[in-house]
């Protein structure tokens, strides 16, 4: 689908540029049909001052309105949406 496709485009840049090395995580968060996003929920890897960061940026992201045929296929007022992420640190450098 188009639609997701836009939604993970337009999620706030916040959630993966402020992730520390070897931080990786899965967030739920509901896409309702005006574009807003609400409860989120943060599972894996997780950080009392990171995690409600990338909360509030999933929050704040600007997600388009559904597609008119959206409606139809979800079945109820919102999309339950899942994400995946990882930054995963790069190999240690020994000395040449």
């Amino acid at each position: 689908m188009d639609y997701i496709l836009e939604v993970v485009k337009n999620l706030s840049p916040p959630i993966y540029t402020n992730c520390p090395d070897g931080a990786s995580f899965h967030a739920r968060l509901e896409v309702y049909q005006d574009g807003s996003i609400g409860n989120v929920a943060v599972y894996g890897w997780t950080d009392a001052v990171y995690v409600p960061m990338y909360i509030q940026a999933i929050k704040k992201s600007h997600i388009p309105k559904w597609p008119a045929t959206m409606h139809s296929l979800v079945g109820r007022d919102y999309y339950v949406m899942w994400l995946s992420t990882g930054v995963y640190p790069l190999e240690p450098q020994g000395p040449d």
